[in-house]
């Protein structure tokens, strides 16, 4: 949907659900995109921004309660590289170096580029190899699904909002594209350089991380209560 004037992210989410329940697919993602802004220094309705924050763990902990085997994996993947959905669905193993820890995106949004990963998921993604090939179910991707065209997982919106609804949040406030603003949101909560962020994030463009400083400014708010002295009447 384009618009010539800025419209809320609300309104623009309200619209794209209503369209897409006449197709017939409604409870699909929608993340209203901005496409424009006035300035550099105004980033419009980005500004909020839905992350995870204090709930982060509890998601965590309802996806390995999920009835589908994937839902721990995707989360997993999610909170602790900021990939998106389909980059992550879509990876193969082929494209992983486990010496260097790069996953190899070539059809990420802003062009190929190499997706670090930690070395937890690198161990996780070997042993979850290993269980594909001793299973028989070993094809290169490692969201396999060989019941799909792509042969492989391209939606884990349904699983990911019964987790949601398991971890006790909301299913209308955060989609899986949430767990990216987590991970990037804690990075730069822990003073991870903005070059920095930017490369594991896969931004093209410092500006579209600048976006994340408002909520490490949360935590600014918070500090500055220790130098807090009482006011005496």
């Amino acid at each position: 949907m384009f618009c010539e004037e800025g419209a809320s992210a609300v309104i623009a989410t309200t619209y794209l659900a209503n369209i897409a329940a006449r197709l017939g697919i409604s409870g699909c993602e929608i993340f209203p995109k901005q496409t424009g802004r006035v300035n550099e220094q105004n980033v419009g309705n980005w500004i909020n921004l839905p992350y995870f924050g204090d709930a982060r763990n509890a998601a965590i902990e309802a996806s390995k309660l999920d009835i589908d085997p994937y839902s721990k994996l995707f989360v997993f993947i999610g909170l602790n590289t900021a990939m998106r959905h389909m980059e992550i669905l879509k990876a193969r193993f082929e494209n992983i170096d486990f010496d260097t820890k790069r996953l190899f995106i070539p059809d990420a949004k802003a062009g190929g580029r190499y997706q670090p990963l930690t070395n937890e998921i690198i161990d996780v993604l070997i042993e979850h190899q290993k269980k594909q090939i001793v299973d028989g179910a070993y094809d290169g991707w490692v969201f396999s699904s060989p019941e799909s065209k792509t042969g492989h997982r391209t939606y884990m919106a349904k699983q990911f909002n019964r987790i949601l609804v398991a971890a006790g949040l909301c299913t209308n406030e955060y989609s899986p594209h949430a767990m990216r603003h987590t991970c990037i949101s804690r990075l730069v909560s822990n003073n991870v350089n903005l070059n920095t962020v930017m490369k594991i994030s896969g931004h093209k463009s410092l500006t579209m991380v600048l976006r994340y400083t408002h909520i490490a400014d949360q935590d600014v708010d918070e500090a500055i209560e220790a130098a807090s002295i009482k006011w005496e009447q």
